[in-house]
């Protein structure tokens, strides 16, 4: 079994001109997202009963596209950016296990 979240994060003037009808063609839309999935090995403590199986955990990939600075600056990226997309991904996982109530791993 597993679960999937894919989105596309836009801006105000993005969705505006989708809005407007205007030629959107160019404007960058980066998906982003997260799966959830078993990873296959057999629970020996019957506590992870997914439809009619026994499995020990999950494996969870989040993935971010997200357009921080131009290409011309890739060899120089902006901290600030970079502790934002940290902040970003720690902050998705732990929503995750939250959600899962996987707070004790």
């Amino acid at each position: 079994m597993e679960s999937g979240l894919v989105y596309c994060l836009i801006d105000a003037e993005t969705m505006n001109c989708a809005i407007r009808g205007e030629d959107c063609s160019l404007l960058p839309l980066l998906p982003s997202g997260f799966t959830i999935s078993g990873d296959g090995r057999p629970s020996n403590d019957n506590k992870g009963k997914i439809y009619g199986g026994w499995y020990e955990g999950s494996v969870v990939t989040v993935a971010y596209q997200l357009l921080i600075g131009k290409p011309s600056q890739m060899n120089n990226p902006d901290l600030d950016a970079v502790k934002r997309m940290n902040k970003l991904v720690t902050s998705t996982v732990n929503h995750i296990r939250v959600a899962l109530n996987c707070l004790d791993y």
